[in-house]
């Protein structure tokens, strides 16, 4: 068990660090060779440094502005009904959809609003500059943003809600319970969707805004050389890493509580209710207006079938690339857990590593495999590098998402197990991996989702005559094929359906079984 355990370790360290260490080697070499003027690209100039600076501010703007109405909308969807189960459904089929088409149909969908406005003698606001940006982000990271508010919900203990909601209002629980327990999971959430917005220069391009990590892209297509997208990077990287630094610190030390959800029942101020609702209610315009859109410019079912036929084998690659991914995933994602959850000076070196490679731009760990595979030319055969690229992006997410689980585990259950199994086997089957299952479910399919969707690393590594679906949406938009790319996002978002309903049903057929098992042991 122990060597099987330090294989597993060495192979996650290695999906994680591999691309990273693949271009610092390349910088080193061409520090080594050129002197130190070759690190000139890597010092920010005055123009850099603002638009670095412009660029971190709007992704503040995204993540704070996302947090709140994402933690607003989640207060409504803690209710246990059935509208409340659909609508969390869809939030896996939202992330698949790329934040850049998701601005493309609201950009759309205001000016035919702003057109037959118009025609009647009234204005509307325009999506344009930064305020465009950051209207099409919060849109788009929204759906994330409120779901992950819910898993921070759900970190609090339902009994120390009921027991203050018995003598306040739910407003003041609100503020004077919940957000202060949840915190250090809402800071963490909106770490994560700051670093989504920082490194996305897609949706800010569509409205003429310059952003930092578009100056990277920039920077490699001009020379084509790793070593420069390399050294362009660092600032945006440090940035990264202390973000994540300054949230993920406090989770080692936040408060853990055992499964349950923490709901909010009572009169609420009339401008808190307002706001509660208003936040839903974007929530499910933010659902609604691109799935209909897509639906609506994708022709018929007819269409969308013909389109998929056309895509099937895209739909393949991609199937078979983010399968391995959620595989992976699933396997190393406790190993990586354990290490986080861990004592000793050890766990400071993987939390650095998970942070390194959460913190990469997707084009920065494609150049370090494509530099990868020239050394090992076997590599480039078959799908492993994408595979590998995927998971090198996900897999820190699927650690986080065990990690939370360990840690609202009781450590009893665990040192019960080993007081009173046969083996590691027989402990592992009988009382570790039900505990584990539903996270793991969750972590694959979350996993699973967001390969169907990955574009920035995928396009680099992807060997010749294979394509996913997303680099074929890609390439449509430039050649304007709105009803082609349309009827391949609706495959997408159904492909993501499909994996999202089998996880929540698994997720939920675990649970049930584990409280027909506990029913019994009492009995």
């Amino acid at each position: 068990m122990t060597i099987l355990t330090r294989l597993l370790r060495a192979l996650a360290l290695v999906i994680l660090l591999g691309p990273v260490a693949v271009i610092l080697i390349a910088v080193a070499e061409s520090l080594v060779n050129q002197g130190p003027a070759s690190f000139a690209p890597a010092i920010p100039t005055a123009r850099t440094m603002t638009l670095l600076l412009r660029s971190c501010a709007l992704a503040a703007v995204v993540a704070l502005s996302c947090m709140i109405a994402g933690t607003l909308a989640a207060t409504v969807l803690t209710k246990r009904t059935r509208w409340c189960s659909s609508l969390r459904l869809l939030f896996p089929v939202l992330l698949v959809v790329p934040p850049y088409l998701q601005a493309v149909v609201w950009t759309t969908c205001l000016m035919s609003l702003n057109t037959w406005l118009d025609s009647h003698g009234l204005r509307f606001l325009r999506l344009d500059g930064w305020f465009g940006a950051w209207a099409a982000e919060f849109m788009a990271l929204l759906p994330l943003a409120t779901g992950l508010a819910l898993l921070s919900l759900r970190s609090i203990d339902p009994a120390l809600v009921d027991a203050a909601a018995m003598s306040r209002a739910p407003s003041a629980v609100l503020h004077t319970v919940v957000v202060p327990l949840a915190a250090p999971y809402l800071a963490a959430g909106a770490g994560i969707l700051f670093l989504f917005s920082l490194l996305d220069y897609s949706v800010p391009s569509l409205f003429a805004v310059n952003v930092y990590a578009l100056e990277i892209f920039s920077r490699y297509s001009a020379d084509g050389r790793a070593v420069t997208a390399a050294l362009v990077s660092i600032p945006v990287l440090v940035v990264a890493g202390l973000v994540i630094r300054g949230v993920l610190s406090p989770l080692r030390h936040a408060a853990t509580t055992p499964a349950g959800r923490a709901v909010l029942e009572g009169r609420w101020p009339r401008w808190l209710a307002v706001a509660r609702w208003l936040a839903l209610v974007l929530l499910a315009a933010q659902a609604i207006v691109p799935l209909v859109w897509l639906s609506l410019s994708g022709g018929s079912a007819n269409a969308v079938i013909r389109a998929g036929a056309s895509a099937r084998r895209e739909i393949v690659v991609t199937c078979q690339i983010a399968v391995g991914c959620a595989f992976l995933a699933v396997v190393l994602g406790p190993v990586v857990a354990q290490r986080l959850a861990a004592k000793g000076r050890a766990t400071a070196l993987w939390w650095i590593a998970v942070c390194v490679a959460f913190a990469a731009p997707g084009p920065l760990v494609g150049v370090g495999l494509a530099r990868l595979s020239t050394w090992f030319p076997a590599l480039r055969e078959g799908l492993w590098m994408p595979v590998w690229a995927n998971t090198t992006r996900f897999l820190p997410i699927a650690a986080f998402i065990v990690y939370a689980h360990l840690r609202r585990v009781d450590p009893l259950l665990l040192d019960t197990a080993r007081l009173t199994q046969r083996g590691w086997l027989h402990g592992l089957l009988r009382v570790r991996l039900p505990l584990a299952l539903p996270a793991l479910l969750v972590a694959g399919a979350v996993c699973m989702v967001l390969s169907m969707g990955e574009l920035g690393a995928t396009i680099i590594v992807t060997p010749p005559g294979s394509t996913t679906l997303m680099m074929r949406v890609y390439n449509l938009l430039h050649y304007g094929e709105s009803t082609e790319v349309a009827a391949l996002c609706v495959v997408l978002m159904l492909l993501a359906f499909g994996a999202a309903a089998f996880a929540m049903a698994a997720v939920r057929m675990a649970a049930r079984r584990a409280r027909l098992g506990s029913i019994q042991d009492e009995a």
